[in-house]
């Protein structure tokens, strides 16, 4: 058996990412996440903590319930206590559902200026 080598890559950590990951499509996002803090934490420019804010890593995760959906609960809150914006849209936690959509709706200047404005990448799984 061969592994191959992977073929989708991460721009630079001064490039903004979007990862939305829209239920179980999560795992890849978070493996990307991975690798953001990875290139965060080998660089030498800033402190760690206000590194990712600097780079620029939002994440958009769905479930359907917090309560017994919210994968990764623990590296969520990690993530968030260094300076990584991570949403989530639990749609069946409240009477108006809410979606990922409806949150990144809520971003779009945030979202507009680091992909129109710093030519930031998106990503989406799920």
């Amino acid at each position: 058996m061969k592994i191959n080598p992977p073929t989708l890559f991460l721009p630079e950590p001064d490039v903004p990412v979007i990862l939305v990951g829209p239920g179980t499509g999560v795992a890849p996002m978070r493996a990307f996440l991975e690798e953001r803090v990875r290139q965060g934490a080998a660089s030498r420019a800033y402190p760690a903590t206000t590194l990712l804010l600097i780079i620029g890593t939002i994440l958009y995760f769905g479930c359907r319930s917090s309560s017994s959906d919210l994968y990764y609960k623990a590296e969520w809150d990690d993530y968030r206590a260094r300076g990584v914006k991570v949403e989530v849209a639990a749609s069946r936690d409240q009477q108006d559902k809410v979606y990922v959509q409806h949150l990144i709706k809520r971003d779009e200047l945030l979202i507009r200026d680091w992909v129109v404005g710093q030519n930031g990448h998106v990503y989406i799984s799920g």
